[in-house]
């Protein structure tokens, strides 16, 4: 029998986790998931991958009960590990003639991170290059249309669009991909359907703090994804934008909303509360007066208001909140991308450093774009007309 390999990684809410060589058995529960779940399991990927060239997959949303030998499957002497899906009646694995399981369980799909960032909001400075992502489909509950120099991506959950586990950890998962890109595209953000962009968090899943606690973790995530995103994000609202969704806007770059938009943070009326980033975003950007009356109250504003205090940069008819979204987004992505990173950063940082600090990023920036070939093309433009 192969050497007993066991893991060191020590995180909260989880047991051991051990294998050996190509017979494993894998044994791995965690209470929560997302957050320190989606790092534990990179690195024990990473772990695996170093010591044994297995490849491990993670189930993304769902706990992990255990892995067995017979859920492998072998390619010379390497060994596949596959995730089994969530058993049930109508997805049992055939048997052969002795009554034993055939047949390799179909992998999941993993939760991962965002790909090449510092993952600082997990604790930890691990890269997760190493681990290779799944891809997508349109018939995932995020649908992903490529354009060029942007990606339209739309939350599909009917009826609303509501912002469960799932649908949070594939939006980290795509942003930090399309983050890696050598040239990052603009993204524009929609829901499926013209009554709902999303009727904010998925009240269903918030049980108990074992399982909400990950769960905001992980919304926290996202919002610190898209502000840091280094090419614009556009959300193109249809319909009601509420609580979760609201956050979403108030982190993107321009909003694009039709006359039936609704905007509001009911959270306070449902035994809840928006995530504290999502708070002081609110704040910075509608001001404080106009966020403690959206917090406070629990009420919804129509598009004419929400304009009036700055949440939607524009209103249009239906039919062409979509169409005009990716023309403002191309049109941002047009733009020098060093310059528009370095603008957009300065504008989410400057309130929360010191003018040593301020200096020091302005300082930082001239150096990263002053000798950039596309800046330097628009400076000779401009010095061209005079």
């Amino acid at each position: 029998m192969s050497k007993l390999i066991e893991t060191s990684l020590a995180f909260p809410n989880t047991r051991r986790a051990s294998f050996c060589g190509c017979e494993p058995q894998l044994q791995v529960f965690q209470e929560g998931y997302g957050g320190s779940a989606g790092l534990y399991f990179a690195k024990l990927s990473s772990y695996i991958e170093k010591r044994t060239t297995s490849k491990f997959m993670p189930k993304a949303a769902l706990r992990i009960d255990q892995f067995r030998s017979n859920g492998l499957t072998r390619n010379g002497s390497n060994c596949s590990i596959g995730v089994p899906r969530w058993p049930s009646d109508s997805n049992k694995r055939p048997r052969s003639r002795r009554g034993r399981k055939v047949g390799a369980w179909r992998p999941a799909r993993s939760f991962l991170p965002p790909i090449g960032s510092s993952l600082t909001q997990y604790g930890s400075s691990f890269n997760a290059h190493s681990v290779s992502l799944s891809r997508m489909t349109d018939t995932d509950i995020l649908k992903i249309r490529r354009e060029p120099n942007l990606v339209v991506l739309t939350m599909s959950r009917p009826p609303a669009n509501a912002l469960n586990h799932a649908l949070i950890a594939r939006l980290l998962e795509e942003i930090g991909r399309l983050e890696a890109e050598p040239e990052p595209p603009g993204i524009v953000l929609t829901g499926e359907g013209d009554r709902f962009f999303s009727a904010g968090g998925d009240i269903r899943e918030v049980t108990g703090v074992k399982v909400a606690t990950p769960r905001i973790r992980l919304f926290h995530a996202v919002l610190c994804a898209f502000e840091r995103y280094p090419a614009p994000v556009a959300c193109a609202v249809r319909g009601y934008a509420v609580g979760g969704a609201l956050e979403f806007l108030l982190h993107a770059d321009h909003v694009i909303a039709d006359h039936k938009a609704q905007i509001g943070f009911p959270e306070i009326n449902h035994g809840l509360l928006p995530v504290a980033k999502g708070i002081r975003q609110a704040a910075l950007r509608l001001g404080k007066r106009a966020a403690q009356a959206l917090l406070y109250s629990g009420a919804l504003i129509d598009s004419q208001k929400a304009m009036q205090i700055g949440a939607f940069d524009e209103v249009v008819d239906t039919g062409v909140v979509l169409d005009r979204a990716i023309e403002i987004c191309r049109n941002f992505r047009s733009k020098d991308r060093k310059l528009f990173a370095a603008i957009k950063r300065s504008l989410n940082m400057t309130g929360r450093l010191s003018d040593e600090q301020l200096e020091q990023m302005t300082v930082d920036d001239l150096s990263q774009y002053l000798d950039n070939d596309e800046s330097a093309d628009a400076r000779a433009r401009f010095l061209a007309r005079k």
